[in-house]
């Protein structure tokens, strides 16, 4: 259980060091991102592709541990895998979360570096 946690802590500092390359990248970019909204609004794609992309996998690998805890009859792992799911679901659909918000910043699922 202890390696699953350090796997997820190394997995998160990961995503943080991703991101922080991300703001890097679109503070680079001379011609679009020459005022703040547009590369605000960048950074954002960018960071809703990356999270779309992990919500992908976490829902892959929680469907994935379901199964292996229905063979198991493992109560405790079933919980876990749904929460897994759960998650993944939420990242997948965070660019209606943010725009349902209504946070001012119009979010496409075919925006960004990724989409």
């Amino acid at each position: 259980m202890k390696m699953e946690h350090s796997i997820r802590i190394l997995m998160l500092f990961h995503l943080v060091l991703c991101l922080a390359g991300q703001i890097l990248v679109c503070a680079a970019e001379g011609g679009e991102a020459s005022n703040a909204t547009t590369m605000v609004t960048n950074h954002l794609n960018i960071m809703i592709a990356i999270f779309k992309y992990v919500g992908f996998a976490l829902i892959v690998w929680g469907i994935t541990q379901f199964l292996l805890a229905v063979k198991k009859s493992d109560a405790e792992s079933k919980s876990e895998a749904v929460t897994t799911v759960i998650v993944g679901i939420a990242l997948v659909s965070l660019a209606v979360i943010v725009n349902s918000m209504g946070m001012g910043i119009t979010v496409s699922d075919d925006a960004g570096v990724f989409g």
